[in-house]
């Protein structure tokens, strides 16, 4: 069967968005892939790896709500590009703060609070441009291409030193940032929406139904 316009565009964009948020969750479990290889080298205890990964955690939780709330004051291609940059950037420093172990903690933290600003805007780019129907399938689909963030970091980890990893990932989120790919799905936020007639009460409500779950999710 045919494909229509609307689904042809559904499919890109949740294409776009499925690799997005792979990539998001690659840097969210790298600490954990790599923590073997941290504890055998001596680099930071288990109560030091401990805090960082607390950090992160409530720093991505605290940041799904902010971030949930000024998605509606700031275009989405900005949150986007920007989350992805700031992760990119905190992935690069942190194998060079082995010295200075609170600075690393803080960094780490610092991280969860920049891959945090992915979720909403992603989705609020979904909703704004595709049909209802549509939707729900683009956020299955990048819902479950993060299943897949945490063996890839795993990998990554048997391949490389665990300092390589984090360069590798950072490599890879500036790439993807700076790629026609990613610049489309930006760009997506102004194309004709068949949904444009729906509420922006409605969306802001979605989304943050969305945040929240996402947030909720960040804990164990």
């Amino acid at each position: 069967m045919k494909l229509s316009v609307k689904a042809k565009h559904a499919i890109m964009l949740g294409s776009l968005c499925s690799i997005s948020y792979f990539a998001v969750y690659i840097a969210r479990n790298l600490l954990g892939a790599v923590t073997p290889q941290i504890l055998e080298n001596g680099v930071f205890d288990e109560v030091t790896i401990g805090t960082m990964s607390s950090l992160y955690f409530v720093a991505y939780a605290v940041g799904q709500l902010i971030n949930g709330m000024i998605g509606d004051k700031i275009k989405a291609k900005y949150m986007i590009a920007g989350g992805l940059i700031f992760a990119a950037v905190t992935n690069f420093v942190f194998p060079h703060l082995t010295v200075t172990p609170a600075v690393a903690c803080a960094v780490y933290g610092v991280t969860g609070f920049g891959l945090s600003m992915i979720y909403a805007p992603m989705t609020k780019i979904v909703s704004e441009n595709t049909d209802p129907i549509h939707a729900t399938r683009c956020s299955l689909g990048y819902t479950f291409a993060s299943f897949f963030g945490s063996p890839a970091a795993g990998f990554l980890a048997a391949l490389f030193a665990w300092q390589t990893v984090f360069t590798v990932s950072s490599s890879a989120l500036f790439s993807w940032v700076s790629s026609p790919s990613c610049a489309s799905l930006s760009l997506s936020a102004a194309v004709s929406s068949p949904t444009a007639n729906t509420s922006a009460k409605r969306k802001r409500a979605a989304i943050s139904r969305c945040c929240l779950r996402e947030a909720s999710s960040s804990f164990p």
